[in-house]
């Protein structure tokens, strides 16, 4: 959207395979775009670069809520990009919120180097629970390096070779009911992410398909 008006009350992308992509999930220019509500549930999305853009990009405008849910991402956003990008529009939405939600979702090779916060809007708060971060040897997605994002609210989530997400003097998962543990996925390189570690499998973390 990059031209007009436009007061949207949802978007939802459900049951979706998007893969081998160049660009944005969705984009956002608009500095009088305000969407109620944008839901991503149930998806499995892989090898999109980026290239053009953060993989969920709103520059401008504002995203009330925006719900990320029992999904698997693969190798998103690894231009390197951004995951989640909400610029700070707030002067044009005095008052306004955006709330982040990631809960039940298996990250693998996110946002290499780079953020899956990157959260400017003047008042935002996230939540991140129930999700496996996780990426080969040398992988080094955080959650954010800004000074206007609020720290996340994190509860049961897995980090494998992801330490700047516990560590380190970033944006952290500061819950102290996360773990680092090996989740054994079957074949990562082909796109199976079925977890074989049971303590995983037992707290439930992750994307349920897996």
């Amino acid at each position: 959207c990059n031209s007009g008006t436009y007061n949207i009350n949802s978007i939802k992308l459900e049951g979706c395979i998007v893969r081998d992509y160049n660009q944005a999930l969705i984009y956002g220019g608009n500095a009088v775009l305000k969407v109620q509500s944008l839901e991503v549930d149930d998806c499995i999305m892989q090898n999109i670069v980026n290239d053009g853009g953060d993989f969920i990009d709103f520059r401008s405008g504002h995203v009330v809520n925006l719900s990320i849910t029992n999904s698997t991402f693969n190798r998103v956003a690894a231009y390197p990009r951004d995951f989640i990008r909400l610029d700070n529009s707030s002067s044009n939405f005095p008052g306004s919120t955006s709330t982040v939600l990631i809960d039940h979702c298996t990250f693998y090779n996110v946002s290499h180097s780079r953020r899956i916060l990157y959260v400017r809007f003047v008042n935002n708060a996230s939540t991140v629970r129930n999700t496996i971060f996780a990426g080969p040897e040398g992988y080094t997605g955080y959650y954010s390096n800004q000074a206007g994002t609020v720290n996340p609210e994190c509860s049961n989530n897995n980090y494998f070779n992801a330490v700047a997400f516990y560590t380190g003097s970033l944006k952290l998962d500061l819950s102290g009911n996360y773990t680092t543990l090996d989740p054994g996925f079957t074949n990562a390189a082909s796109g199976n992410f079925t977890v074989t570690n049971q303590t995983l499998i037992d707290n439930n973390v992750g994307d349920p398909r897996w």
